[in-house]
């Protein structure tokens, strides 16, 4: 949550008020979220989904988290990869978007990992915690044929 401008879960009551959003933004079919398990005891370590759906114009924006022990192990980038295959083979998607703090090295290399290209930087066009903060924004489109073939 370090880079990602919103508070973190501090107790039950703060997940749960996560998942009602997730659910609230699944039934009106405006999100979706998926969890990411650990297959050995189904222990939630991450989530990753669609949100900020632009049905209009056939895009959705991406987000990811992560717990940090599971860092730099290709889960991110392979539950990415299934993701955007998704949207654009059943969710019909021109365009998937990704929207990251540029200080997240990681975020951002794991991105262009797999795919997207970076189009540009919002200067301090979002609040957080009493400061201003930069966006960097990436984006892969449908047209880029390669990015479904890499899937593990």
């Amino acid at each position: 949550m370090q880079h990602i401008g919103l508070p973190r879960a501090l107790d039950m009551k703060d997940a749960e008020e996560l998942i009602e959003r997730v659910l609230i933004e699944l039934r009106e079919n405006n999100g979706i979220t998926c969890a990411k398990i650990l297959e050995s005891d189904d222990t939630l370590i991450g989530t990753i989904g669609y949100y900020r759906l632009q049905k209009t114009h056939h895009w959705g924006e991406v987000g990811y988290m992560l717990h940090s022990q599971h860092w730099r192990k290709g889960i991110t980038s392979e539950a990415l990869r299934v993701l955007a295959q998704c949207g654009f083979r059943q969710f019909g998607f021109h365009r998937i978007e990704a929207i990251t703090d540029p200080r997240n090295q990681a975020s951002n290399a794991l991105l262009i990992a797999c795919g997207f290209q970076r189009e540009g930087l919002f200067r301090e066009n979002y609040r957080w915690n009493e400061k201003f903060m930069d966006s960097a924004v990436y984006s892969l489109l449908a047209a880029q044929k390669d990015h479904t073939s890499r899937t593990r």
